[in-house]
């Protein structure tokens, strides 16, 4: 399935349409950020065997609105960026958009919904987390009864397969939703994605990806829910053949103690691909899941996060991944927040022929302290290293430091 831009924007119209038509204002937000930064990064790509550091500046602008009323919540945002480095590398450009739309339809029932898409000239090491809006605002706490019921159709977790590609990279991800009560204790959701990917200006890198899931959960105490969910994916691959996936887990969502809550699921997937020019078929079967250990205070989060599963991946063949990841923020005064992020991830594919495609492993660690300088402007420091392992990337770490400034504005009506 090859969609243009063109497509791809009446698409995001169309949704935005349908999601907005039903909405009475009664509250209303928007507004943007501008973040300007400077400094300097070697090897941004993990391409290249050289360390030379390079000067380096980079601009964003994020657009935001978010609309609620009685029954309906609307966000939509956008951003796009522009990187220009001293020497060495072109001009990196990205761009992106995401809707999202939730709907209480009874007292027990609410469906959701969610597009994207988001493009890039060049993959740098995983996604920056410096642009987000909100980075200095007070870290929202959590009710320990508060238990998450909706099944997400995307995959948090970066596509590590695509790094040190030439040319650029497009996904565009939808997915439907509905959650269910059915008494005061038990919990029904179904929901369906879909994925495609371009990348890399190379014909037989992207992929087309439907997938499906359910879920039943069961409240056993005020802070406990067990659960079991089911998903199956298909994926068809430019470079040709097809991956069908289909997981079960066994959920848990657990608050531990006043401000630390467990969310576990442990199961077993399983992937069978068809043969290609380049690849035998082959099934493959192994353990999924994911553990994330959270403690979340008004002004401090810690999180710890582990996750294996069976995904799709560049190059025609479906992927093993293991990731694990942890954050820290702490607002260090009334005026300055720190926050730190490292994240590893490891890629290889279901199949055992790696001459054709290696694993790809991964590590990072960012650094980022924010300190505000009035109602709507803050400055911030920022460090980050990263390392490629064993690959046919290169093994020189990328390294980048700077300082920038982000404006901030907004309205209420």
């Amino acid at each position: 399935m090859n969609l243009s831009s063109k497509t791809i924007w009446r698409l995001c119209v169309a949704w935005g349409a349908l999601t907005c038509a039903p909405l009475s204002a009664q509250s209303t937000q928007s507004g943007v950020s501008i973040s300007g930064e400077g400094g300097v990064t070697s090897n941004p790509y993990l391409a290249d065997d050289d360390s030379t550091l390079v000067g380096v500046l980079r601009v964003d602008v994020r657009p935001w609105l978010h609309v609620e009323t009685e029954r309906n919540t609307f966000d939509l945002s956008a951003y796009v960026a522009g990187r220009v480095f001293s020497s060495n590398y072109d001009f990196e450009d990205s761009e992106g958009a995401s809707i999202s739309w939730r709907s209480k339809r009874s007292p027990r029932t609410s469906l959701y919904g969610s597009a994207s898409v988001n493009s890039s000239s060049a993959r740098s090491v995983f996604q920056s987390s410096r642009a987000i809006p909100g980075v200095t605002a007070p870290v929202s706490s959590v009710d320990p009864g508060t238990l998450v019921t909706e099944i997400l159709p995307s995959i948090p977790i970066d596509d590590v397969t695509l790094l040190g590609l030439t040319g650029r990279s497009t996904s565009l991800d939808a997915g439907l939703g509905i959650d269910h009560q059915v008494d005061e204790r038990s919990f029904i959701g179904s929901n369906v994605g879909y994925q495609r990917l371009w990348a890399g200006g190379n014909a037989i890198v992207g992929y087309d990806s439907i997938v499906g899931g359910a879920r039943y959960a069961r409240q056993l105490t005020a802070v406990t829910r067990i659960g079991t969910r089911l998903s199956a994916r298909r994926t068809d691959y430019d470079a040709g053949g097809t991956g069908t996936t289909f997981l079960a887990e066994g959920t848990l969502e657990h608050s531990l103690a006043e401000y630390w809550t467990l969310n576990a699921a442990v199961g077993a997937s399983t992937t069978k691909t068809s043969a290609t020019t380049f690849y035998a078929a082959t099934r493959s079967t192994g353990v999924s899941g994911l553990v994330e250990l959270c403690h979340t205070r008004p002004v401090r989060n810690f999180c710890l996060t582990a996750e294996r599963l069976q995904s799709p991946g560049a190059f025609g063949v479906t992927q093993i991944v293991q990731a694990a990841s942890a954050s820290f923020s702490e607002r260090i005064s009334s005026r300055s927040r720190v926050d730190v992020n490292a994240r590893y991830a490891h890629s290889r594919p279901v199949t055992n022929d790696l001459v054709v495609l290696p694993s790809v492993r991964i590590a990072s660690v960012e650094a980022n302290l924010t300190r505000t300088i009035g109602d709507r402007l803050e400055g911030y420091a920022f460090g980050s290293l990263a390392r490629s392992y064993g690959t046919d990337l290169s093994n020189t770490p990328s390294f980048s430091t700077g300082l920038g400034v982000r404006l901030r504005l907004g309205k209420n009506k």
